[in-house]
């Protein structure tokens, strides 16, 4: 087992990691491992291997950390989330693309635009921030801690392990979550 540093802010460990620190990036990897496992078991029926999609997922977290500025005002969660998911995005989208239709340079030109350019993403970022906060505005206290969870990548079993509660009692709570998420976003 790898040595851990004392540090537990976030932000802390992402400054840490962006500056080189491979053991602040080992301890990131491993508070947003489910995260990562979340995502790329989502994109799991999109044809690639899910060992690419990890290693998809750990490049998007490395790019996160390299990338990501405390002081735009979204949370270091938020932003390796949104990363990650649209750098799995992109790579399904390039999986899935008819051989033959483009060049490979002008592919990667084109996905490449905007979706590794930090003001792109936290533009987006951005917006999912302020829903987010408009969302836990309609939560009770324990649907915010739910939520939060979520938002983090754990599953519903390692939520109610976390929280001391039943399995049923998180699910229950992430349908009403997705229930006024609908409400609030028609």
């Amino acid at each position: 087992m790898h040595e851990k540093l004392e540090k537990t802010d976030i932000n802390d460990l992402v400054e840490c990691a962006a500056a080189g620190n491979e053991i602040a990036f080992s301890d990131l990897l491993d508070r947003y491992a489910p995260l990562i496992n979340r995502s790329v078991s989502s994109f799991r029926y999109c044809g690639m291997e899910s060992e690419d999609l990890s290693q998809e997922a750990l490049i998007a977290l490395l790019y996160a950390v390299r990338t990501f500025r405390s002081e735009s005002g979204v949370s270091f969660g938020l932003y390796a989330k949104i990363c990650i998911t649209n750098r799995l995005i992109t790579t399904a989208k390039k999986r899935a693309a008819p051989v033959g239709s483009v060049s490979y340079e002008e592919e990667r030109e084109r996905s490449d635009e905007g979706a590794n350019d930090p003001s792109v993403v936290l533009g987006d970022a951005e917006r999912v921030e302020m829903i987010v906060r408009s969302a836990k505005k309609e939560l009770s206290g324990f649907e915010n801690r739910v939520f939060d969870l979520y938002l983090a990548g754990y599953t519903a079993k390692e939520t109610a392990a976390l929280l001391s509660i039943g399995e049923k009692s998180v699910s229950n709570a992430l349908f009403r979550i997705r229930g006024k998420l609908k409400k609030l976003l028609s």
